[in-house]
């Protein structure tokens, strides 16, 4: 039995008996060199110990362990020169260096690194570019898994929690979910779809590490729902409950450092559309 990342649901499907052997390594950029290779050369870099030597297995049984070195190391501990890692400077990146807040892996570090150390000016970066999307919805079950309430453990006793625990938002840590299995009637979308970051990792723009965008969108009736069907989805529960009714002028404030994202609506931020 699998997960099917398209659904987010676990169904079985036939494999052969060598797949359990090399599934992570089918997923990563590995399987891709191997199929890049012709007559270039190939620096491929993994800190992970197991997925580095089941990686060094693959590219043996291809035929390609004359071809493809794979160094042990992040690669921002890579080293150019003579006795280096890489003899000269690379003309192709291919990196898979992202997770459901698209930077929580170091992607921006790790770009902006390479740019600088690895490669060499007008090289060819894969992907080259990213742009992260937020939609403010409104879910009182959504709410409910970050709100504490009253525990009912016998008939007419409960435990409450106090208020300065319940009034705490907690932390800006991101809750990863498949929004396409949420009931579309347990949750409402509030705004269309709006590009809040873009990334651009070829080095024609710098990344900047600590970025904050304001925007002010219009409250909509919308059960519009154009969710990502190949990756998780990312809830951010904003610090503070804000009431909004179609037609309000809304300021939604992202924030992003080297690692994470975070959102805010400040509370006298929407105004009637008149």
């Amino acid at each position: 039995m699998t997960v099917n990342p398209i659904i987010g649901k676990k169904e079985w499907v036939e494999k052969p008996d060598y797949y359990d052997y090399y599934q992570e390594i089918a997923r990563s950029s590995y399987m891709l060199i191997c199929f890049m290779m012709r007559n270039d050369s190939v620096i491929a870099c993994e800190v992970f110990h197991p997925v580095a030597s089941c990686a060094k297995d693959v590219i043996k049984q291809n035929g390609f362990e004359d071809k493809i070195k794979v160094v042990l190391k992040h690669s921002t501990e890579l080293t150019v020169g003579p006795d280096g890692d890489l003899k000269e400077k690379a003309n192709i990146l291919v990196a898979e260096v992202f997770d459901t807040e698209l930077i929580g892996e170091g992607a921006l570090r790790t770009f902006q690194h390479a740019v600088k150390f690895l490669l060499e000016p007008d090289c060819i970066v894969i992907p080259s570019a990213a742009s992260v999307y937020a939609q403010i919805i409104e879910s009182s079950l959504i709410s409910s898994w970050n709100t504490l309430s009253p525990v009912h453990v016998a008939p007419g006793k409960i435990i409450v929690p106090p208020k300065k625990v319940t009034s705490c938002h907690g932390s800006a840590a991101v809750h990863d979910v498949q929004m396409s299995q949420i009931p579309q009637d347990k949750f409402t979308a509030l705004t269309d779809p709006i590009c809040v970051f873009k990334f651009s990792f070829t080095g024609e723009k710098s990344i900047e590490m600590n970025e904050t965008f304001i925007k002010q969108v219009t409250a909509i009736n919308s059960d519009k729902a154009q969710w990502r069907d190949h990756w998780m989805q990312a809830i951010y529960y904003l610090p503070d409950v804000v009431n909004v009714s179609a037609g309000d002028k809304i300021t939604l404030t992202a924030y992003h450092d080297e690692y994470s994202l975070w959102f805010a609506i400040p509370k006298a931020s929407n105004k009637k559309n008149n």
